[in-house]
């Protein structure tokens, strides 16, 4: 089994290229490596004069081939990539290859951009960062960012959910079909040490930071002891609820907290609410004291609820949205615990919330952002997470807002 920490990843600058094929049905680029020769797909030759000697910006010798027209390519065998790209020259309908690539030196040079960005005309926005937002807004107008999301598997089939079909298991999953993996589930102390939530990691590009989640599905009525233990377990002083608990007269999350006046036992818990502010019609603000009945050892949980959020829909305002998301990493920012992020399924609005805080992260860091790896890599920790169509177009629309409001708060800094 493997450990989180042993599945970090980095958001390196990743760029696209869409290439005609010449008359011959051939783009003139040579490449090494294959998953069967556990060599990542390297350029080693751009024939001149050729389609891919064309490109702007340039394809260089030793840029690595991340994907090929939305798949993978390092879990395509050499011979695979060949006739794949192959194929697509001498295609009937659509010639178009559509790579994306990893830079040679991506990281040597986005340092050397870092230390030219004090003498850039825009002070503060890397040329990468300012990169990525173009490659989003074009992706968003002739529609590659959704043909990608629709080719992307929800699922990574060599990952196992075997833990999750244990016959003590099954009742505790909300849905059948979204089950956390083996690798990354989060354990609970006690008999059954089973809950439907995975350990979710975000780098936060070269800054070294990480956000870590908690991503979770709604508690059912006989889980909400586990849902406890787990904040106990992992010391979480924030939880994040998407969801309502009930939508369109169908129960999505049991209430697991107690309101004004009750006092809730759960569990090895009691849960007593401090106070509940509503920012109508967003979202709901509760501070809950949860006690140890064995220890008498007591906690305080931040726990922020939007509820402005259709199931498998959009928030209803993207600006209100993301004073919500501010809102959550305010609170963050006072602990160094993962957060539990949860919605119905614990997927679909979920890996929205996650996209978009990573994303306003890396911005603020001044690090390109790339919606396809982001997806990517969380659905390697998590199936399914950003659920619909919808809801990807929604991150990438939220995400070029983020920018636009950093980009002005970046020039009226420099006094523009």
């Amino acid at each position: 089994m493997y450990s989180i920490m042993q599945r970090k990843y980095l958001f390196m600058a990743i760029y696209h290229f869409s290439i005609q094929p010449n008359k011959n049905g051939q783009f003139g680029l040579n490449f090494k490596g294959g998953a069967e020769q556990k060599l990542k797909p390297i350029i080693t030759q751009i024939a001149p004069n050729s389609p891919a000697s064309i490109c702007d910006p340039q394809l260089q010798e030793g840029d690595e081939i991340v994907y090929i027209n939305g798949r993978k390519a390092e879990q395509l065998s050499h011979e695979q990539i060949c006739c794949l790209i192959r194929s697509i020259g001498q295609s009937a309908t659509n010639k178009t290859l559509t790579l994306s690539v990893r830079p040679f030196g991506s990281i040597e040079n986005h340092e050397i951009k870092n230390s030219e960005m004090k003498n850039s005309p825009n002070h503060g926005i890397s040329s990468q960062l300012l990169t990525s937002m173009a490659q989003i807004k074009q992706g968003l107008e002739n529609g590659d960012l959704l043909a990608f999301y629709v080719d992307m598997p929800k699922k990574k089939l060599e990952l196992s959910t075997e833990i999750a079909h244990f016959p003590e298991n099954k009742t505790k999953n909300r849905y059948r079909d979204i089950l956390p993996y083996d690798f990354n589930r989060v354990v609970i102390s006690g008999e059954n040490d089973y809950i439907n939530a995975s350990h979710v990691q975000t780098d936060i590009g070269y800054s070294g930071m990480v956000n870590e989640y908690l991503a979770a599905q709604g508690p059912l009525s006989d889980t909400c002891g586990d849902f406890w233990q787990m904040i106990w377990d992992q010391e979480v002083s924030l939880v994040v609820m998407l969801t309502t608990t009930m939508e369109n007269g169908k129960t999505k999350c049991h209430r697991y907290w107690p309101e004004c006046g009750e006092h809730f036992e759960i569990g090895n818990f009691e849960v007593s609410p401090i106070s509940s502010r509503d920012y109508s019609p967003a979202y709901i603000h509760r501070e809950l004291t949860v006690t140890d009945l064995e220890t008498d050892e007591e906690r305080t949980i931040q726990h922020l609820q939007y509820t402005a959020w259709p199931d498998h829909g959009v928030p209803e305002d993207s600006r209100r949205f993301l004073t919500f998301v501010n809102e959550v990493r305010r609170y963050r920012s006072a602990s160094s615990a993962p957060v539990v992020i949860h919605c119905s399924a614990g997927v679909g609005r979920t890996g929205v919330f996650i996209t978009v805080e990573t994303a306003c992260c890396l911005i603020e860091a001044g690090v390109a952002v790339y919606p396809e790896q982001m997806l990517d890599t969380l659905r390697d920790q998590r199936p399914s997470l950003i659920q619909t169509p919808g809801q990807f177009k929604f991150t990438c629309e939220t995400i070029l807002d983020i920018y636009q409001d950093h980009f002005l708060k970046t020039q009226s800094m420099n006094g523009r």
